[in-house]
């Protein structure tokens, strides 16, 4: 009798502890962050230019908007860690973000339940960049109780982008990799 009773006890516990799990999962913060892809980028009389072609509206300068979406139930604090190689951030970038050296910067984002929030990073193409540049992002998690997703197709993290020919052009990514 005893012994039944200890694996009745034990199968008992184990089932609280994986509903525990379960019930922090579903309830933690569940941070989804990408990249968005509605830009290309044009040079025109020395002038670079974003432009948004789902609106076409231009923007001055170029551009790249890193979209994060808390889609748990807690609130979620979180550094977004936005990298370039071949290219410099801008001092266009609008604050709050520490930078790490002149290609990588850190972005501090606290999102409650179910918001979303864009940031828009500015960059110039270095001088010594001919083809090719890339941009890297990840997800910096301190809190205890949150996950992180990087949501772009595949779950790429690292963007390649090239310069055209006559470097008035900036390819982006394709969407579909």
């Amino acid at each position: 009798m005893k012994r039944r009773r200890k694996i009745v006890f034990a199968i008992v516990i184990a089932l609280c502890v994986i509903l525990s799990l379960v019930i922090v999962w579903f309830s933690e913060a569940s941070i989804n962050y990408w990249f968005n892809t509605d830009f290309r980028y044009e040079k025109e009389d020395g002038n670079w230019f974003t432009v948004d072609w789902t609106s076409g509206n231009r923007t001055n300068g170029l551009l790249v908007s890193i979209e994060c979406y808390n889609a748990g139930q807690m609130t979620g604090t979180f550094d977004i860690l936005v990298e370039f190689e071949g290219a410099t951030i801008s001092p266009q970038t609008p604050l709050p973000y520490s930078l790490q050296d002149n290609s990588t910067a850190k972005f501090p984002l606290t999102l409650p339940r179910n918001t979303h929030q864009t940031i828009d990073v500015y960059f110039s193409v270095d001088e010594n960049t001919t083809k090719n540049f890339s941009l890297t992002l990840n997800c910096l998690n301190g809190q205890l109780w949150m996950h992180s997703t990087e949501a772009n197709w595949g779950g790429q993290n690292t963007f390649l982008f090239a310069l055209s020919d006559t470097k008035n052009e900036i390819y982006p990514p394709p969407l579909i990799a």
